[in-house]
């Protein structure tokens, strides 16, 4: 796009000079040959990129103006109801519709919002998740879904310390049920997502980032949550689940590590064991390994 395909080629061309080596010399069972193959390619690649490309690092340049950022990846293991209906769902025909058309969107979303809770399973509507939400008592919500349980203990760990957090989701029924296991304990939180209108979203912001808010969490969709927002008045941010963008991930940590954050920011990555998610979070890591390789020397020069 940057150079009309003049410097890299079509994508057919890209795909088959620079990235199909690439990646297959990143596999844990690639041969030498394929190894050495990656190499050579990712150096003949950064020496085309070069004249192009001007990179900044944060924490180089800003160092001086910004606290300590740690990020840690929690693998949960699922529920036994999780797992039984996530194994159930992949011997649908949807899954199998999905291997033999190449069209696994539909699936794929399916599967991760069993993640998310196992009620979902099923297409819910709006009316079906408010009747399971009418439960009164937390714990049966929270019951048959490991990674709801574990977000909430981890939120109440954040609270006795004094600790404002973020979390955001893709799904909003996935805020929905931990938005309900948080009134049923009497924590209070705000949340913007598409139904926030433009003037409760800046008094939500306005309110949770002064130092006496009495507010310490606040929910958001990743899409509502991310470039514009400044809410460095949390220190703490939890991802509930992977985006297969990981600059997406970004802007959202982007909400709280950035100029006047005070404290030291920690990022939670949540990923149910075994699932979809966990293999989102493969691909992540090699897109971020193929680019970081790619960038890492333009930056030294």
């Amino acid at each position: 796009w940057a150079t009309g395909g003049k410097v890299l080629g079509n994508g057919k061309d890209f795909d088959r000079g620079y990235r199909k080596p690439i990646v297959a010399g990143r596999q844990k069972n690639a041969a030498r040959y394929q190894i050495e193959m990656a190499r050579r390619t990712t150096l003949e690649l950064q020496e085309m990129l070069e004249p192009y490309i001007l990179q900044r690092n944060i924490q180089e340049h800003l160092r001086d103006y910004l606290p300590p950022k740690r990020e840690f990846v929690v693998c949960i293991r699922p529920s036994t109801t999780q797992r039984q209906k996530y194994e159930k769902f992949l011997l649908t025909d949807s899954v199998k519709r999905a291997k033999t058309s190449g069209n696994a969107l539909e699936a794929i979303t399916r599967l991760r919002m069993i993640c998310c809770h196992p009620f979902l399973a099923e297409k819910r509507n709006d009316k079906e998740v408010a009747a399971f939400l009418s439960v009164p008592c937390a714990q049966e919500i929270m019951q048959d879904c490991t990674k709801l349980k574990f977000c909430f203990d981890l939120l109440e760990r954040f609270l006795s310390k004094g600790h404002k957090s973020l979390v955001f989701s893709h799904f909003t029924k996935e805020l929905d049920f931990l938005q309900h296991v948080l009134g049923c304990h009497g924590v209070e939180v705000y949340r913007l997502d598409g139904n926030t209108t433009q003037a409760r979203r800046q008094q939500y912001i306005d309110d949770f980032n002064s130092d006496d808010s009495e507010c310490k969490i606040m929910l958001l969709t990743i899409g509502v949550g991310g470039v514009g927002l400044n809410l460095s008045g949390a220190a703490r941010v939890i991802l509930l689940e992977p985006h297969w963008n990981p600059s997406v991930d970004k802007q959202a940590v982007g909400r709280v590590y950035r100029i006047r954050q005070k404290n030291k920011v920690e990022t939670y990555r949540l990923l149910l064991a075994g699932t979809v998610e966990e293999k989102v979070s493969l691909f992540l890591k090699l897109i971020f390994f193929v680019s970081h390789s790619m960038l890492i020397s333009l930056s030294l020069s």
